[in-house]
Formats: C-alpha cells, sequence, structure tokens
C-alpha cells in the first residue's frame, strides 16, 4: 500500500512538474510573462502539494492533521524554506535508502523547491509592475492628453509608432499593450526605448484593458496593426462597439449593476469612469486584408455614426500594393511627357481577388497622368462580373470615369 502511494504522487508529482514548465514557456512565449508565471505558479503548487502528502501523511497521526501540515509546507515551498534534508528522511524511512523511486522523488521535489519561487516571485513583481503601470497611466493622463495605443508591437506598430513619435507636436504619448518591460529582439522598439522620455510606457495588459483606465485622456488614437489581420478586426469591432455604448452606460447604473453582475459600490464606481470614458474622441485605426471588413465595420453604427468614435480601416493589400508601385512606378513604361502626343498606358491585372482589386484601385488613382496619358485597365478573372459589381458598389467615382476598367 505505502509503494502504491508513493508511486502514483511521484508519477503525478513529476509529470505536473513537466506541464508547468512547458506552460510556463508556452505562455512566456505568446502571452508574457505575467501569465506565464501565474499559470506555472498553479500547477507547480498543485503538483508539489500532490507530491508532499504521502510525507505529511506518514508524519501525521491523522489523515486530517497530514492534510493540513501540506498546505503548510506549500507556503515553506513557495518562500525557499522547505527542508529537503527532512523530506528525504522520511521518504528513506518509508521507501529505504536503495530505492530508486526515493531517489527520483528526492530529485523531483529539490527542483520544484527551486523553481516554484523563483515563479512565485516573477508572479508577484510582475503583478506590482503592472499595478505601477496602471497607476502610472491614469496619472500621466493630466500631463497627457492625447494619447497612441498600440496592441502589441509589431514592427508595423513600432515602425509608426516611432514616426509619431519624431513628427508629433509636442511630446506625444505612446502605450504598447501586450509587452514586457523587458522583451528584446525589436530593433525599433529597442530603438524608441533608448530615446524614451517617460512618454512611453509598455504595459503587459490588453488594449481594452488599458483604455479602461485611461480616464484623465480626451483624445485617444487605438492602433490593432498586428500581422494577424483576423485578430485586429475582431479588437477593433469590440473596442469599436464598447466605446459605442458608453454613453448609455453611465446613465443607469442600476440597470448596469445587473447586466455586469456588480455591487452597488462596483456599479456606480463603473458608471462614473464610464461617464467619463464618454467624452473622450476615440479614434480606432485596424489593419485588415478583406473587403467584406468595411460592411462588418459599417453594421455597426447601424446609420447612427456615433460622434467621438472614428473608425479608419488600413488596408493591408494597400500597403504591398503602394510598396509595389513605389519599387516599380507606373511612369517607368512611359516615354517623356508631350501633350501634343498623348502616350496609352496599359495595365493589366491578372486575378481580381482582394489583392488584385486593390492593385485596380491603386494603378486608377496613381495612373491620371493629366492629358499626356491615356489609362486603359484590364482585369483578367473568371468571375469579372462579380468584381465590376463589387468595384461599382466600392468606388462608384473610380467606375464613372469613362469606362477606364475592363
Amino acid at each position: 500500500m505505502t509503494w502504491d502511494i508513493w508511486s502514483v504522487s511521484t508519477c503525478l508529482m513529476a509529470a505536473l512538474f513537466v506541464v508547468a514548465i512547458a506552460t510556463f514557456c508556452y505562455d512566456l512565449a505568446h502571452s508574457g510573462m505575467k501569465r506565464a508565471c501565474t499559470r506555472a505558479t498553479l500547477i507547480s503548487l498543485l503538483a508539489g502539494w500532490i507530491g508532499l502528502l504521502p510525507v505529511n501523511l506518514a508524519d501525521s497521526l491523522s489523515v486530517i492533521e497530514g492534510v493540513i501540515r501540506n498546505f503548510y509546507d506549500m507556503v515553506d515551498l513557495a518562500t525557499f524554506s522547505i527542508k529537503i534534508s527532512d523530506v528525504e528522511k522520511t521518504v528513506v524511512e518509508c521507501l529505504g535508502s536503495t530505492s530508486l523511486l526515493a531517489s527520483i522523488y528526492v530529485l523531483i521535489v529539490t527542483l520544484l523547491s527551486i523553481f516554484v519561487p523563483l515563479v512565485v516571485i516573477s508572479s508577484v513583481v510582475s503583478g506590482l509592475r503592472e499595478l505601477v503601470q496602471r497607476y502610472k497611466i491614469a496619472l500621466l493622463g493630466w500631463r497627457y492628453k492625447q494619447a497612441y495605443v498600440f496592441s502589441g508591437a509589431s514592427h508595423a506598430e513600432a515602425v509608426l509608432a516611432r514616426d509619431i513619435l519624431a513628427n508629433a507636436p509636442g511630446r506625444p504619448f505612446v502605450l504598447f499593450c501586450n509587452v514586457a518591460t523587458g522583451e528584446k529582439g525589436n530593433a525599433v522598439i529597442e530603438d524608441i526605448r533608448s530615446g524614451n522620455r517617460g512618454n512611453v510606457v509598455f504595459t503587459f495588459g490588453g488594449l481594452r484593458d488599458a483604455v479602461e483606465r485611461m480616464r484623465t485622456f480626451t483624445d485617444i488614437h487605438c492602433f490593432a496593426f498586428s500581422e494577424n489581420t483576423s485578430e485586429n478586426v475582431e479588437l477593433a469591432t469590440s473596442l469599436v462597439e464598447w466605446a459605442r455604448m458608453l454613453p448609455e452606460r453611465n446613465v443607469d447604473w442600476a440597470a448596469l449593476r445587473e447586466q455586469e453582475g456588480l455591487t452597488r459600490g462596483q456599479a456606480r464606481r463603473y458608471a462614473k469612469g464610464c461617464r467619463k470614458l464618454a467624452r473622450v474622441q476615440w479614434h480606432v485605426y485596424c489593419l485588415h486584408d478583406s473587403n467584406a471588413d468595411e460592411l462588418i465595420f459599417d453594421s455597426l453604427s447601424q446609420g447612427k455614426p456615433s460622434p467621438n468614435v472614428e473608425v479608419r480601416l488600413v488596408s493591408a493589400h494597400e500597403e504591398r500594393i503602394l510598396e509595389l508601385f513605389t519599387r516599380h512606378p507606373l511612369y517607368q513604361a512611359l516615354e517623356p511627357a508631350d501633350p501634343e502626343h498623348p502616350q496609352d498606358l496599359l495595365v493589366l491585372a491578372v486575378g481580381t481577388g482582394d489583392i488584385g482589386v486593390e492593385a485596380v484601385r491603386t494603378a486608377y488613382w496613381l495612373g491620371r497622368m493629366g492629358d499626356a496619358v491615356r489609362l486603359h485597365i484590364i482585369g483578367v478573372d473568371t468571375r469579372a462580373g462579380k468584381v465590376l459589381d463589387l468595384l461599382q458598389a466600392q468606388s462608384p467615382e473610380m467606375m464613372a470615369d469613362t469606362d477606364p476598367i475592363t
């Protein structure tokens, strides 16, 4: 019976310890230090509780006493206070000094006694740092009325933030969300850090969580510019819906209490916060790659545009097409301009999906070079009729021209 308890406990402890390490590594790469430390701490403490239970049961007069002592040992395990020598003594008494299981058990407990305090300390430090950042953001609103908030630190967001810091009037306040303070690897971010004069803040929290605390700002620009465009659209739509609802949420705190499941005091404070946030001018920028996304955002307004919420969609395809035409401008295909002898500029778009349609639009606007150039755009696609209908709906001015597109 003793062998069964120790073997099962050792196997479960080892498995949970491996899961804790794997969870820590995964969350560190995808969700940041705070989430990684929090989840790894919970899993590793569970591993320690299961692992140390046989030791405390062996040293106790009853099961209840052993379970209670086991909880106290979790505190010791998390604070570098557990005595491995005492644990090893009990293990040897129960399993023998030559037992392979005893050696494995002591090894895992030793590793846990090192790993658990480290992730606990990291979790506490991360939590305190985030708390300080939250209050810092709120206080900075009294100094900087305009803020630029980025959903992450992708290359596009970092480059845009650098341009804002360099060209915006005064000293703009820039906030990067979902970024560890000590995170390395992005050269542009490192450049921004080196020139930080207190007006650039990095936070572990998400964009929505950050802007909810920016009640002292009057003008907030939110950028969902990550490389995952579907996440950008989801984040931007949720933010727009939330911002549009702010004027309604600050009116009836009693209804808000029922909707959100808050206490009376929480509902009053939440409504007060919504009242302040409702005065903010919101500017939401979303990097997307589908023409259908425009319809999603149009449906949010339901024909009633909100005066304090502005949405701007930036096409990822447009960025790529503009980069293409910058490297290979249309005028390279032309002879020197001669108004008396107009030239024909033919643009052929083979395939008119999202990128092809964007190429047609961009070619039209860039190819209008006056009377000296006659622009002809031909799109080749098996569903040409549908594409023409789409362009007619989305770009009526372009299609109303003298039939430039075939």
